[in-house]
């Protein structure tokens, strides 16, 4: 059987998280500082980098599964 070597590995993984997780801290940091109604965008964004999160993880997930397919 092939094994495929995968590049993309849980280190990678949470570091993404933590960039992700640090520009959401600084938009709702911005979001509450402003007094402006155009904060829709920034909205958007947090939305956006929310749906980020969760692909991120669902891949995570697959990836744990995987490993441990392998090992047993």
């Amino acid at each position: 059987m092939l094994r495929m070597e995968m590049t993309i590995n849980e280190n990678k993984i949470n570091g993404w998280l933590d960039e992700v997780n640090n520009d959401r801290s600084k938009l709702f940091t911005e979001i509450k500082n402003s007094s402006t109604l155009g904060d829709k965008i920034k909205e958007d964004k947090i939305r956006s980098l929310d749906t980020i999160t969760r692909s991120i993880m669902a891949y995570r997930k697959i990836l744990i599964k995987d490993k441990e397919k392998n090992i047993a």
